[in-house]
């Protein structure tokens, strides 16, 4: 693993687990914690990579998190956009498969969660964060 790689792990870990303590608390992503971070995940993608072939998968990486966002907003925000939002920011640092990935796991573990609260309240319509689903989907993609 090289430096460069563990840096993006950490940035990384530090952002998910500060949105993923928001997202308990409040139900909210920091609009301004993701811009800072996505910025990190811009320079080092830039400055470990080459360019001309790295831009295209940079741009299909993001553009998950920019397609939630779209989701969001003719959902009426039934899929907070705060979700597309920070697989932006891991698509600033990931690569296309990692990020898609880290949201298949993170999906897949909230749907586990979601049955969960399904059987046990028998509430419908239950809010649930999912920040911390795809911090713990991002663990395993960095585990595997």
């Amino acid at each position: 693993m090289t430096i460069i790689t563990l840096i993006h792990h950490v940035f990384l870990l530090i952002y998910l687990t500060f949105c993923a303590y928001t997202d308990i608390r409040t139900m909210t992503v920091s609009l301004p914690i993701s811009i800072v971070f996505s910025t990190f995940g811009c320079i080092f993608q830039f400055a470990s990579c080459i360019p001309e072939i790295s831009f295209t998968l940079f741009l299909i990486s993001i553009s998950i998190g920019i397609f939630l966002v779209f989701l969001s907003i003719i959902s009426n925000n039934t899929i907070g956009s705060g979700d597309g939002l920070m697989l932006i920011t891991t698509g600033t640092f990931l690569s296309v498969t990692d990020n898609i990935s880290t949201l298949f796991y993170g999906l897949l573990l909230s749907s586990f969660y979601s049955l969960y609260k399904l059987i046990k309240t028998r509430q419908k319509k239950t809010l649930i964060p999912f920040a911390p689903f795809l911090l713990l989907g991002y663990l395993i993609v960095i585990l595997t």
